[in-house]
């Protein structure tokens, strides 16, 4: 097949011929996706370089998940109104491979970020004022951007499960592999900024280990909702590690608000629907050891135990 997509006269792939026959074969699997926010599909074998270019478009730095877990590939960038589709062309390639599941694991990698584009069309026509223009104060600015952030890969995981080869996903052993790491790497991160007391560099960090962690949450889940099947069954070692850790106890909440969110997707009644996963934010952070609150005076306080932040 990858021979009929060669450009004669250099040998490349004519990727802008790849991508509209895959957007049809996907809007063919899942007909309901709607597509009319995407307003372009850049590739590029230099991903982190085309990323660069995109955000001189947009107006905002995006940049490339890079993680002992794994590499970014892949990104659905909002521009406005509009939504760009940034694919490295090095993960393209796969959908040539003789090995269909590693050709249906990159089909899957798209239909997840197309369902993406499907699901923030449908939030800024379901609450505009809120995702256009919301004011986010407090914690929000971190707290709710954590919560979304799970919210979409449940979404765009569950969605677009009919594509996961064998219904096997590839985060619920990242997540196992996550629990225990995100524990320590806040401690590391709070040994590292003890010195200084350098909270305004400090709490981006410990956010940002903790949002990472409910995105895999969300990607998980996701993909037992779609397969309505518990962890203890799909990955028992996983369900292990989970039910021993602190974050164990807000996994059963979390997975009952995500799939109200799925029922009521189009039709949610304010902003404030991410609340609840927010609070679960807060008190995970608590538990590991960094206790955010808000005064009374709408200041914000950050208390980290004295002997909390041994690095490893």
């Amino acid at each position: 097949m990858r021979e009929q997509f060669l450009d004669p006269e250099t040998g490349q792939v004519r990727w802008g011929d790849v991508i509209p026959a895959i957007l049809g074969l996907i809007s063919e699997i899942d007909p309901g996706l709607e597509l009319s926010s995407l307003s372009r599909v850049s590739t590029s074998s230099n991903y982190r370089g085309l990323l660069e270019e995109i955000s001189k478009d947009v107006g905002r730095t995006m940049v490339a998940t890079e993680r002992e877990s794994g590499v970014g590939v892949a990104m659905v960038i909002p521009d406005g109104e509009m939504n760009i589709l940034a694919v490295d062309t090095g993960i393209l390639e796969n959908l040539f491979d003789p090995d269909v599941a590693v050709m249906l694991t990159t089909l899957n990698l798209l239909h997840h970020e197309l369902a993406h584009v499907h699901d923030g069309a449908v939030k800024r026509r379901n609450l505009p004022d809120v995702w256009m223009k919301r004011r986010l104060e407090g914690w929000s600015c971190y707290t709710n951007r954590i919560a979304q952030g799970a919210w979409d890969e449940y979404y765009a995981e569950r969605r677009s499960y009919p594509t996961l080869p064998r219904g096997e996903s590839l985060h619920i052993p990242m997540l196992e592999a996550e629990i225990p790491k995100t524990a320590q790497a806040i401690r590391n991160v709070v040994a590292a900024h003890r010195p200084d007391c350098s909270m305004d560099s400090l709490i981006p960090a410990v956010f940002e280990e903790v949002r990472f962690l409910f995105q895999l949450a969300g990607y998980a889940l996701g993909t037992l909702a779609a397969a309505e099947k518990p962890l203890e069954e799909v990955h028992a070692g996983a369900a292990t590690v989970l039910r021993a850790s602190s974050f164990g106890r807000h996994w059963d909440s979390l997975a009952e608000h995500l799939d109200l969110l799925w029922r009521t997707h189009g039709a949610w009644p304010d902003g404030e629907i991410f609340a609840p996963v927010e609070a679960m934010v807060l008190t995970t952070l608590k538990e590991l050891g960094v206790v955010l609150t808000v005064k009374a005076d709408g200041g914000l306080w950050v208390e980290v135990l004295y002997d909390f932040g041994k690095a490893s």
